[in-house]
């Protein structure tokens, strides 16, 4: 996890496959300090893993799920990941059954307020990011697919 944080900044895109590798080592990380608090689901067709996606842009979510949903509660919860193909977008949803939050403090962290930003950048205003309160928190990625190094806006 630690090699993969430190390379992947180098690299403007990744596979899907490779950054789902990396969440399932990350939370592993996170189930050894948790231990039974913390069950998760991944749930990515591998038809979908050659597409490509900026680094870190999952990790981040999925530790504000951890931060503030799994490690408030006595009996933990679970995180689920689900990526699938929605028209011509690649959809990335990542739930957990926490107790939900606070509209304005969603929108002003510093994790969601930086994937925005890297999501303007990359994709040139075409993706979005959707965070949900509904029995817990839901943030939706909305990525187009067709996006490579070559063709992706530059700064």
């Amino acid at each position: 996890f630690f090699r993969y944080t430190l390379t992947s900044g180098n690299k403007a895109m990744v596979p899907l496959d490779e950054e789902i590798k990396m969440l399932k080592h990350y939370l592993e990380i996170e189930k050894i300090r948790l231990g039974s608090r913390l069950n998760y689901q991944i749930d990515v067709d591998p038809a979908l893993y050659n597409i490509r996606i900026p680094p870190l842009l999952i990790q981040p979510i999925v530790e504000n799920s951890i931060i503030h949903a799994i490690s408030k509660k006595i009996e933990g919860g679970v995180i689920r990941v689900k990526a699938k193909r929605v028209h011509h977008h690649l959809e990335i949803r990542i739930g957990d059954d926490g107790a939900g939050f606070d509209y304005g403090e969603s929108e002003s962290g510093f994790g969601l307020k930086s994937i925005r930003e890297r999501l303007d950048i990359v994709y040139n205003g075409k993706a979005e990011i959707k965070v949900l309160n509904n029995n817990g928190t839901i943030t939706i990625l909305r990525l187009p697919e067709n996006i490579t190094p070559e063709n992706r806006y530059e700064v």
